[in-house]
Order: structure tokens, then C-alpha cells, then sequence
């Protein structure tokens, strides 16, 4: 079977043979491996007993560890802008929740 396709006006072929020859033969235990630790880490998303930001690094964690993913690719996401601000919001809304600071807010209109 043969894949054609077009990146930037030049157009690209691949013998599909190719590519499972390139394929490395161990790529089975990755697959195995990565289905594992996403289905913990479902189980442990849902069973809440763990904190979603914990459960989240350490699925990365083992992923690095085991080479599946680079450190560099494990890494990048945290360069996003977007993920910063949302980080960020969650400090400032951590801070406000432990200093109490929007009590009075809360019991504005109750007479006392």
C-alpha cells in the first residue's frame, strides 16, 4: 500500500512496508505500558482519593521515566501560556480561599 500526501507544495510518498520495517521491534511493551498507566490514572482520577494535579505528574513521571516521552516533550506543555494563567489562578484563588477574604462577601445582605 502506498501513502501519498502534499506538505508545502511538495508532494511526499511512502511505501506503507516502509514504515512497519522502521518500526521498532519493542514498541509493544510501550503500548502495553502507556494504556497501563492511563488506566490508573483514570481509576485514580475518579476515585478523587488523590489530587488531580498529583495524579497528573506522576502518570507524566512514569511515562519520562520509562523513555516513552522525552523530558524536553514532557516539559513543553508547561511552556504554554495558556496553562500559565490558568496556574496562576489557581494560586491567587488558593489565597483567597485561605485567607478568608471574600467572607464578607458571602454574608453581605444577612443581618447578623
Amino acid at each position: 500500500m502506498t501513502v501519498e500526501w502534499e506538505i508545502g507544495g511538495s508532494k511526499e510518498r511512502m511505501d506503507a512496508s516502509e514504515n512497519m520495517e522502521s518500526e521498532p521491534q519493542g514498541s509493544l511493551w510501550k503500548i502495553i505500558y502507556t494504556s497501563f498507566v492511563l488506566l490508573i490514572m483514570f481509576v485514580a482520577l475518579i476515585s478523587d482519593k488523590v489530587g488531580a494535579d498529583m495524579v497528573m505528574m506522576i502518570a507524566l513521571t512514569l511515562l519520562m521515566a520509562s523513555e516513552i516521552i522525552t523530558v524536553k516533550e514532557g516539559l513543553a506543555g508547561f511552556a504554554n501560556e495558556g496553562l500559565l494563567t490558568v496556574l496562576v489562578l489557581f494560586v491567587v484563588a488558593a489565597g483567597i480561599s485561605h485567607t478568608g477574604a471574600l467572607v464578607s462577601f458571602y454574608h453581605h445582605g444577612e443581618s447578623v
